[in-house]
């Protein structure tokens, strides 16, 4: 019932791991399909352990969780405490304050559960100046490590009280039928229908980060371990070997032979219109996530030595060599690129990538050779001072990383003044830092009927209530009624015909959507269809730390960006829809060489997050528009 483990499985996670770092690189857009390979592994290797010392009786509980424990924690303090440290030098304080829970979230290797509850959707640009994102990973694998002996556990007493024959034989065939139990749920909590009624964008970081919908994979990856010596045939077949290979890297490498459909303008990201899900791929994700599963299956199922070529292949030590050092690169390999793009460019040269390749291998190596084994205290013989100093000195890096995160969080990651947002360290509070764009939302309710203001009608998600702000800090604020209803990207609120009372006495009506997505019914009930608006989208590139880390040059607040060729394009076609009757913000900022200015002319960021705006930035937008022309 044990599955060895092999030398191929080092192999293997090479492969994994070098696919997982040319997706957070761009490179390899179906890269990320190696995580699910990972799941695969890891379920082969730690389910017939578990279940087998279960079976005999000598399975400890605590001492696995400690093993895994071990196997993750020192790394990710030592990470978490870069990045705190790489953050101080100049990170803005909403991404400080972001990576402060990040660092909580990591230590106690719960990084899958923050992302669901905040960013929610992995595909999202933005992730990637996120040192931290992509511990989700580590997450999902430590829940499966403590829940999953539990189970085994659980179901074993269940047998017992049933006085069910445990035979090894017979205690194999009811821990099949119960993987595979447990793995047909997994399967359809994956495909839950109910999430396909709410946004897209908070149904996949449901679907994605949580371990009832990925054990699947993990139990998937078990079966072939328990079941491996049934599986034999599959070594007696030359050819099913290098066909399930092939087919695996085929499958994990399909981005290579797609398009970009972004690159011609038929699906163009949006706030709150997050990049899609399996964007550019040929075949849909969820087709490819199964391929994925079941070839990782049969390729860790049968002896991968067989064929000549094959063996050739799995025998090349740095492939190896890599893989055994997967956990040291998937922690730094995200580390280093999202402090790259953040202090420096979202530009990837092959210059840079080459040093970058380099100094991945080189930090992981020297983390994998004096953290990951030097602590490794269950390997061998046992040590216990060698233990009690590792676990002491784990103990207080937790505790001060997580003291140190947790005031950053409570500071809203304010460590030094920063003017160009009005930001004091004098002057701090806990959501300060979205709290101007969401006011707002204190209008969101019909108008008063009574005196003899002009009622303006928001209606759209976040850049709507950056709209709201721009009136209510023109000179207009006090001859109009504001009223806000918020909806997503989709309008959403807006097509289940709600609110037609305020549609209809609304004198002036601004909407953030292209307008063929607005309903007929608003046409129908407005007061009058000419005072329908669009409002524009806004784009002031990635992040603002390439621009904050020349705070001290001579030039700073003349600094621009390139516009975004993708934004221009969104913006062009909003525009040739809605005529004059649209507000362009991009073109308010565009300065010449098609760039566009970052800063007001009173020295403030137009945008703290690259997408809504500032005091400063709305109060620029109230001059830069005719407002009081738009109301004559």
């Amino acid at each position: 019932m044990s599955a060895a483990y092999r030398n191929d499985i080092d192999v293997l996670k090479g492969f994994a791991i070098i696919a997982v770092v040319f997706y957070h690189l761009g490179i390899l857009k179906s890269g990320y399909l190696a995580v699910d390979l990972f799941f695969v592994i890891s379920g082969y290797l730690t389910i017939p352990s578990v279940c087998r010392h279960i079976h005999r009786g000598d399975f400890s509980y605590i001492g696995f969780i400690k093993k895994k424990l071990i196997r993750f924690l020192p790394l990710v303090l030592i990470a978490s405490v870069f990045c705190l440290t790489a953050g101080a030098i100049g990170m803005l304080p909403d991404h400080y304050e972001n990576l402060a829970q990040s660092v909580i979230a990591s230590n106690f290797l719960s990084g899958n559960i923050l992302s669901s509850l905040t960013s929610k959707n992995y595909w999202n640009a933005l992730n990637d100046y996120k040192p931290l994102m992509h511990v989700w990973y580590l997450g999902v694998l430590f829940e499966f490590y403590v829940v999953f002996p539990l189970l085994i556990l659980g179901f074993r007493k269940f047998l017992k009280r049933k006085g069910k024959d445990l035979s090894e034989q017979a205690y194999e065939q009811c821990v099949n039928r119960f993987l595979i139990l447990l793995c047909a749920v997994s399967v359809l909590c994956y495909l839950n229908p109910f999430t396909f009624g709410i946004n897209p964008h908070t149904a996949e970081g449901i679907r994605f980060y949580w371990l009832q919908n990925r054990f699947f994979e993990l139990g998937l990856g078990g079966l072939a371990g328990l079941n491996i010596a049934r599986m034999n045939w599959l070594n007696r077949v030359k050819w099913i070997s290098p066909v399930t290979i092939l087919g695996l890297l085929a499958v994990i490498c399909i981005s290579l032979v797609t398009f970009d459909i972004h690159s011609i303008g038929s699906h163009l990201p949006v706030i709150g219109a997050p990049i899609e899900y399996g964007t550019g791929l040929i075949l849909p994700p969820a087709v490819l996530l199964i391929m994925t599963v079941i070839l990782s299956c049969l390729v860790v199922a049968q002896d991968n030595t067989k064929n000549p070529v094959i063996r050739y292949i799995f025998s090349r030590r740095p492939l190896a060599a890599i893989g055994r050092m997967s956990l040291s690169i998937f922690v730094w390999h995200q580390i280093i690129i999202a402090f790259y793009r953040y202090y420096m460019t979202n530009e990837i040269s092959v210059l840079f990538l080459i040093i970058y390749l380099a100094a991945v291998l080189a930090i992981s190596f020297v983390t994998w050779r004096f953290v990951e084994e030097k602590t490794n205290i269950y390997k061998g013989s046992p040590k216990p001072l060698a233990s009690k100093v590792i676990w002491s000195a784990i103990g207080i890096t937790e505790i001060l990383t997580c003291a140190a995160a947790f005031a950053l969080y409570l500071n809203a990651g304010v460590i030094r003044d920063v003017p160009e947002l009005d930001i004091k360290r004098t002057e701090v509070h806990r959501s300060m830092h979205a709290e101007y764009c969401d006011r707002i939302y204190k209008y969101n309710h019909d108008f008063s009927g009574t005196g003899d203001r002009i009622r303006v009608l928001v209606i759209g998600n976040s850049f709507a209530r950056d709209w709201g702000n721009i009136l209510l800090e023109s000179e207009m604020k006090d001859r109009i009624e504001l009223s806000y209803i918020y909806t997503d990207y989709k309008l959403t609120e807006l097509n289940e015909k709600k609110h037609v009372s305020r549609i209809q006495q609304s004198d002036y009506i601004f909407v953030f959507a292209a307008k063929p997505g607005v309903p007929e019914y608003l046409w129908q009930n407005a007061k009058n269809p000419d005072r329908v608006y669009g409002i524009g989208t806004k784009n002031f590139g990635q992040s603002n730390g390439t621009i904050y880390r020349h705070r001290r040059d001579a030039d700073y607040f003349e600094q621009t960006i390139p516009a975004n060729p993708e934004y221009d394009n969104l913006n062009a076609r909003w525009k040739s829809e809605w005529g004059t009757h649209y507000l362009d913000f991009i073109e308010k900022v565009r300065v010449p060489q098609n760039r566009i200015r970052v800063f007001s002319d009173d020295h403030k960021f137009i945008s703290q997050d690259c997408e809504h705006l500032t005091r400063g930035g709305a109060q620029f937008y109230a001059h830069a528009f005719d407002i009081p022309g738009l109301f004559r």
